[in-house]
């Protein structure tokens, strides 16, 4: 299930980014700015692909805690560090999304869902989120902040397929659709 959800939700050039992350390349390093080059679509949408790897990165690191010797205060510490890395991407991708916003109404509603996107990714990898346990409020909580990063993801995803870029098919569901479709590759619906 793990394979067809990530043959699905990944565009092939999204899945070779990712695969030189797990097995190592170049893409291992830190987030560099990215420049600028006057084309909306591409540069937002070349961004926006990158979200999955930026993740991957810090998801990565997060995991490499898990055998570190840490105090909770240093634990905190060392998750608001990558977190600190993931936010620098999420800046720059919202700083070019603003950018073009403020030329053409066209890029509104891309350059909002990328700043609720950002917000629920951020929100749910805070540390709060984190050391919140395990309580229906939160468990409802997190499920909300899911629910809003794929819906706002989904909407940025037809903005790029519609110019022309390649995404993942899931990345076009929103949130009930995708549930389903996971539902049905799971075999949990008769």
């Amino acid at each position: 299930t793990a394979f067809v959800a990530y043959g699905t939700f990944f565009s092939i050039n999204q899945m070779r980014t990712i695969n030189e992350f797990i097995f190592g390349s170049p893409s291992d390093g830190a987030y560099v700015e990215y420049e600028i080059t006057g084309n909306p679509e591409e540069d937002i949408c070349t961004l926006w692909v990158k979200s999955g790897t930026e993740e991957m990165k810090f998801w990565n690191r997060s995991f490499e805690s898990i055998d570190m010797d840490l105090t909770l205060s240093e634990e905190r510490e060392y998750r608001e560090e990558i977190l600190d890395e993931l936010r620098l991407y999420y800046y720059d991708l919202n700083k070019i999304a603003s950018y073009y916003k403020e030329q053409s109404y066209k890029y509104v509603d891309v350059a909002s869902n990328i700043n609720q996107y950002t917000e629920y990714v951020l929100t749910s990898h805070s540390w709060e989120v984190y050391m919140s346990g395990q309580s229906k409020e939160n468990n409802e909580r997190t499920s909300e902040l899911y629910r809003g990063m794929l819906n706002s993801g989904r909407e940025v995803s037809q903005f790029c397929y519609d110019n022309g870029f390649e995404v993942g098919p899931t990345s076009l569901m929103n949130a009930d659709e995708l549930s389903e479709f996971y539902d049905q590759v799971m075999g949990l619906e008769d």
